[in-house]
């Protein structure tokens, strides 16, 4: 359970920077297991050439995996939303539970910039209030080294120029990108 001064202190970084950094929200003995299923289900995955920049990208229903419907409704991640003030996000009930396992292969090539949020001129975009919230979980310490998430803190308010440059993120556009096109990828630093 998050303290209340930690959890005022992630809803104010959530609504600055667009993201918060919760620590220990699965229990050792969890995370082994969807470490397991995850190298599991990433072993038995090919992805398509026109995904190379992507990696890896499996989506797994809940109702298919019984560990991805016991992540999907892990208690505590909700009980640290709550507490910060964001109790009423839970999965869309108008689609299938489902998670996103990315991973990207040694060697590979970045991850291209991107947004997730494409609805800048609908009036919903002006709401200081999140309107979309992701749930991500790393299985392993991440570095430079072996990946990262690179955020431009804010960008989820309004519009940056970057965002008139990139190609829409998942769409066929993003998936054809070319490896010297401006738009390409920014590594991480």
């Amino acid at each position: 359970m998050l303290a209340p001064e930690v959890a005022n202190a992630k809803r104010e970084q959530m609504l600055r920077d667009g993201y918060a950094l919760i620590e220990n929200i699965l229990p050792g003995g969890f995370l082994e297991e969807l470490r397991v299923e995850t190298e599991r289900l990433i072993a038995a995955h090919e992805e398509a050439p026109e995904h190379r920049f992507q990696g890896q990208h499996i989506k797994v229903a809940a109702a298919d995996n019984a560990l991805i419907k016991k992540l999907l409704t892990w208690e505590p991640a909700y009980a640290a939303l709550a507490a910060m003030g964001f109790g009423d996000f839970r999965p869309d009930r108008d689609r299938p539970a489902e998670v996103i396992i990315l991973t990207k292969e040694p060697g590979g090539p970045p991850l291209y910039w991107h947004q997730d949020w494409m609805w800048w001129n609908d009036p919903l975009s002006m709401s200081p209030w999140p309107e979309f919230m992701s749930l991500s979980y790393y299985l392993t310490d991440t570095a430079v080294s072996n990946g990262c998430l690179k955020v431009i803190p804010g960008s989820h308010l309004r519009r940056f120029p970057i965002h008139d440059q990139l190609v829409p993120a998942h769409e066929q556009g993003a998936r054809f990108v070319h490896d010297d096109g401006p738009d390409y990828v920014q590594r991480c630093a």
